[in-house]
């Protein structure tokens, strides 16, 4: 449709400003613009594309991301607004696939220093009654 026409339209830059002002919005962008972004970004743009992914739960895009290197520091990314991490944010939203794809490309489930008490992803996950991201 229309809204597929203009995303393929957007350019790099437009894809990162999406994903740091509107998470939401550009998870749902088409995967040819994901491509042509993750191919065209740099280590802090992909970083951010990574959290959107695993705020909206999204392993086609988790996969995508990854499927380029990844370095521990891109899939231990925290946002800077919520302090969460790319697992985190999976874990919190219980959405499973994607925090099994973040665990087996080496994210991080230590407690998030952002957070008091030592909490970690998996608390994050119960605390949200998401017991299949707890138990698997």
């Amino acid at each position: 449709g229309i809204a597929e026409q203009l995303a393929r339209q957007l350019s790099v830059t437009h894809v990162g400003y999406l994903a740091r002002t509107h998470p939401t919005i550009s998870s749902n962008l088409p995967n040819s613009v994901w491509e042509a972004s993750v191919k065209a970004t740099g280590a802090a743009e992909r970083s951010r594309l990574l959290f959107v992914a695993s705020l909206a739960g999204d392993a086609k895009k988790l996969r995508l991301l990854c499927s380029s290197p990844v370095e521990a520091t891109t899939i231990d990314y925290r946002d800077r607004a919520s302090g969460k991490s790319c697992v985190w944010a999976a874990a919190e939203g219980g959405h499973l696939a994607a925090v099994r794809l973040l665990a087996d490309e080496g994210a991080s489930f230590k407690s998030n220093r952002c957070q008091p008490y030592g909490r970690t992803p998996l608390w994050a996950a119960a605390a949200m009654g998401h017991t299949s991201v707890v138990c698997e």
